[in-house]
């Protein structure tokens, strides 16, 4: 490729993500930094191989996944962070739109979450924890009262679950698609079915309520 057509590649694709200058400066200013700075490195390595900068892996993240700016702008606007990052995440977030069909409600939020497509999905969790994954469809919330699920480290939640009500959801769980879950699941299983059932345990097959 001639250095030419090499940079006009380059002129094309600072033009692209040049609008969203102004939030990765929000980014680099905020107190929830090193939170999206996890949840960056999720994204990135969900994608494929690369070792973009980290504005180039915010700009390109930011500016194409709405999903990733529905979280970032969560995580600006959680309770406790400063008056003024909240009001600025506030305003921005009428100029870059999130996206309208997720709706994430959780201001205990570990690190490195990921929200895979994530279309028409409610996540009102009391706590979630390190490495968990959700993906579209998914509810998180309560059943028919006020108390809120408590999710652990590195779960995941697939298609169409439903994980209602005050339970805990242990570390390392994987809650199957379409999953109906109403009582505490125990670390390292896979649930699956309605209601959910322990379907593996410490990776052996099992056939166990919960």
């Amino acid at each position: 490729m001639s250095d030419a057509i090499c940079c006009a590649e380059m002129m094309r694709k600072a033009a692209r993500w040049v609008k969203f200058w102004p939030a990765y400066g929000m980014h680099k200013a905020s107190s929830a930094r090193e939170d999206v700075r996890r949840d960056l490195r999720r994204w990135i390595d969900f994608g494929g191989p690369g070792e973009p900068s980290e504005a180039d892996a915010f700009l390109q993240t930011f500016g194409s996944l709405k999903e990733f700016r529905t979280l970032f702008f969560s995580r600006q606007e959680a309770v406790g962070r400063p008056i003024a990052e909240r009001s600025a995440s506030m305003l921005m977030r009428r100029v870059f739109k999130p996206l309208a069909g997720l709706h994430l409600n959780t201001d205990s939020l570990g690190k490195g979450f990921f929200i895979l497509h994530g279309d028409s999905s409610h996540i009102l969790a009391e706590s979630i924890g390190d490495d968990c994954l959700v993906s579209q469809q998914v509810t998180i919330g309560t059943n028919f009262g006020d108390d809120k699920p408590r999710i652990g480290n590195n779960v995941k939640i697939m298609p169409g679950a439903k994980v209602l009500g005050g339970i805990t959801i242990g570390d390392n769980v994987i809650v199957g698609a379409n999953a109906v879950v109403t009582k505490d699941i125990p670390p390292n299983c896979v649930v699956g079915g309605v209601p959910a059932r322990i379907i593996k345990r410490d990776g052996k097959r099992v056939d166990e309520k919960l």
